[in-house]
């Protein structure tokens, strides 16, 4: 059977094809078909389904491309419904690429200020060279491509280029297996089957094999949004994850949990707190968080430490870097109470203000610590954020308290 049709063209071609992606995601061992995993791909669909429903319905009045006889039956803001069909179909079947790939999320990978900065200057090159190309007819369509890519690049590379960087054998990948169908894929539609047309008038010309250059970068375009968009989804999950917590096989209960909350009369007052057991002594925990370089290795968002200075009556003044998603907070740190092997509690200010506490205690055959943190934000308080931002802070309470545990019991048994 041949398509003479864009549903016929989805049937043969692309359905097939999604369908041994995700009997290959469902052989694989280890394949990440968590909630997450979907959760993360649902979000990508309806976001490249919402993006670039605009986008394409501007082209295809602009003349860009346009259909054969009778291949489109149904459509809505010029674009066909086997158009609408691909938005999401390209995205689940990039998507799949990547969890049949695999790889390993964990990454001591850090973004600092000047490194979200540059990618997102980055980005916005993108679009200023794609509206320069805008001015001209033969570079018109791939001029719209790029305008239309860079907004999303910058975004995902101000996030973390440096960890696509690093995860680059799996990115690689992901893109280059689908995007390699896809152009194939498209090139029969084009040159064998006729069931769309590319302009000339607006293309420079430039078609290896038969296929609009403009149409190949696309195909590439769009699965760069997809894979790294996914990859960077799973970065953002891991960070923010609840490992158990099991020491020589026991479990120890965590006060971890809804124990961050915002100030009851309304104010910008976070708190935050938890405990954990750690299967090391208190002096080797307190040795740990004594040290101001190893800081940014104990609290995962935080990226940079810098101007330690000891005071004479214990811990350190420095000045630190914090990151939270796309944004990062500057500021001071002040020591206020230092119990040796007990108690260290400092102040810090700049973007937010507050107080940050560890507290030790002999638990056991190890240490029970306690993490109190009060901050203000130098942002306004959106009320219906609050949610959210109590999640935010009982995961980062979290991750810190199980990453220090892991530094810790790792320092003590060597």
């Amino acid at each position: 059977m041949i398509p003479a049709t864009y549903l016929e063209f989805h049937l043969l071609l692309t359905v097939p094809a999604l369908g041994l992606v995700a009997a290959a995601v469902w052989l694989r061992n280890g394949a990440r078909t968590s909630r997450d995993a979907l959760v993360g791909g649902g979000v990508l669909a309806l976001l490249a389904l919402v993006y670039t429903t605009p986008w394409g319905s501007y082209m295809i009045e602009q003349g860009v491309w346009w259909y054969g006889d009778g291949v489109v039956a149904v459509s809505a803001l010029s674009i066909p419904l086997g158009e609408y069909l691909f938005f999401l179909l390209q995205t689940t079947l990039v998507a799949g690429m990547v969890l049949v790939t695999g790889f390993d999320t964990s990454s001591p990978v850090r973004m600092s200020r000047c490194d979200r900065v540059y990618g997102a200057v980055a980005g916005a090159a993108i679009t200023v060279v794609g509206a320069g190309l805008l001015m001209t007819g033969p570079t018109y369509y791939l001029g719209g491509i790029l305008a239309w890519s860079g907004p999303v690049l910058a975004i995902q590379w101000a996030y973390g280029w440096r960890y696509l960087i690093a995860k680059r054998r799996v990115v690689a990948a992901a893109i280059l297996v689908p995007t390699a169908y896809l152009w194939a894929t498209d090139w029969l539609a084009i040159v064998h089957l006729d069931l769309w047309t590319i302009s000339a008038a607006h293309t420079t010309g430039i078609s290896p094999g038969g296929l609009p250059i403009e149409e190949s970068v696309f195909f590439l375009v769009a699965s760069v949004f997809v894979v790294q968009g996914l990859v960077l989804w799973f970065w953002l999950v891991d960070r923010l994850a609840v490992p158990a917590v099991r020491v020589d096989g026991t479990d120890y209960p965590t006060s971890i949990g809804r124990n961050a909350v915002i100030a009851a009369d309304g104010g910008d007052l976070i708190n935050a707190t938890g405990s954990i057991h750690v299967d090391a002594d208190p002096e080797e925990v307190f040795a740990l968080l004594d040290e101001p370089d190893r800081t940014v290795d104990v609290i995962p968002s935080l990226t940079e430490v810098t101007d330690v200075e000891r005071a004479p009556t214990g811990g350190a003044r420095t000045s630190y870097t914090y990151s939270a998603g796309p944004l990062d907070f500057d500021g001071n740190v002040h020591p206020l109470e230092y119990d040796p092997n007990t108690r260290i509690r400092f102040a810090f200010t700049g973007d937010l203000d507050g107080n940050f506490e560890w507290q030790l205690e002999p638990d056991a055959d190890g240490t029970c610590v306690r993490l109190t943190a009060d901050y203000a934000m130098s942002l306004p308080r959106i009320a219906v954020l609050d949610p959210l931002v109590v999640w935010y802070n009982e995961r980062e309470v979290s991750r810190t308290l199980h990453t220090l545990r892991s530094l810790a019991e790792s320092d003590s048994a060597g």
